[in-house]
C-alpha cells in the first residue's frame, strides 16, 4: 500500500510519520493529503502502520510453518517421551495421532511451543537413524 510506505519515509518534527503513529496510535497525527482519504482507507493505514510489527512477525511464522505439513510422524512415536511436551498436548497426540506435524498444529489444545519441541525430536530421531 502506497500510504504505508510513504508514512514510513515521509518525516514530521524529526521522525517519519509513522514511528509517531505508533507511538500515538492517533490518526488526528496523519499528514493532510491522507486526512482527505476515506474512512475506510485511514483506519486501514492505520492498522499497518501501528500493528506492522506485528503482522510482520505473524507473516514470518506463517512462513516458517508451512512446510510442517509434509514433516510426517512415525506410527511408532512415543509422545509420552518427549522432554518438555506438556501432558495435555501427549494426551491429545496420543488421542489423535496425528500424521504430521501440520496435522498435530492444528490439534485444540497443541500450541506452537509443542509443535517446536516435536520438530525437534523428529529431527534428532532422523539424525539419529541417518548415522546408525
Amino acid at each position: 500500500m502506497e500510504w504505508t510506505q510513504r508514512l514510513e519515509v515521509e518525516r514530521r518534527a524529526g521522525e517519519s510519520y509513522a514511528l509517531h503513529l505508533r507511538r500515538s496510535h492517533s490518526q488526528d497525527d496523519f499528514p493532510q493529503e491522507l486526512k482527505a482519504e476515506s474512512k475506510e482507507v485511514r483506519g486501514e493505514v492505520h492498522y499497518r502502520v501501528v500493528f506492522k510489527g506485528y503482522l510482520e512477525r505473524e507473516r514470518k511464522q506463517i512462513e516458517k510453518m508451512k512446510h510442517i505439513d509434509h514433516i510426517r510422524i512415525p506410527d511408532d512415536f512415543t509422545y509420552a517421551n518427549v522432554k518438555g511436551l506438556r501432558s495435555e498436548s501427549a494426551q491429545k497426540l496420543i488421542e489423535i495421532m496425528p500424521r504430521t506435524l501440520g496435522q498435530a498444529n492444528r490439534i485444540s489444545g497443541v500450541n506452537p511451543a509443542d509443535i517446536s519441541i516435536l520438530m525437534v525430536h523428529l529431527e534428532a530421531r532422523r539424525a539419529n537413524k541417518k548415522k546408525a
